[in-house]
């Protein structure tokens, strides 16, 4: 390992690179934490996979945009693999931007999302995947 990245200026300086969005004092731009919850009826699954290449291509071009950080379905376990909602770590200018996009996510007009909740979050600790 490279000892240089070990001192502190190293160590800041690279965070600061990484997390570029991730304090409005850098970018301007808030991190949250989006949770939508799935409606619970039965059809809920068929309208999932009805609009779910939509949201795919919408929710790639903003990730594209520098505005998705992460994004996933939630399940109830991962033995079963249902899938309850949707977890999102996202930037914006404001609270009120993050719900007009996600207001107008296929997933919430296709009324796959019955709510969510916007959490003011910030990144402390990010780690590369291991497959």
């Amino acid at each position: 390992m490279n000892k240089a990245f070990l001192t502190r200026p190293a160590i800041t300086a690279a965070f600061k690179q990484r997390f570029a969005y991730s304090t409005a004092t850098d970018s301007g731009k808030y991190s949250y934490l989006v949770i939508a919850k799935d409606f619970t009826d039965p059809g809920c699954l068929e309208r999932r996979m009805a609009v779910r290449n939509q949201h795919l291509v919408e929710i790639t071009e903003i990730n594209k945009q520098g505005l998705v950080y992460v994004g996933g379905a939630t399940l109830d376990s991962h033995e079963s693999g249902k899938m309850t909602g949707s977890a999102i770590i996202a930037w914006s200018d404001s609270v009120e931007q993050l719900k007009d996009r996600i207001e107008n996510d296929p997933y919430y007009k296709g009324k796959v999302w019955e709510k969510y909740e916007i959490y003011p979050y910030r990144i402390a600790i990010h780690g590369e995947t291991k497959k």
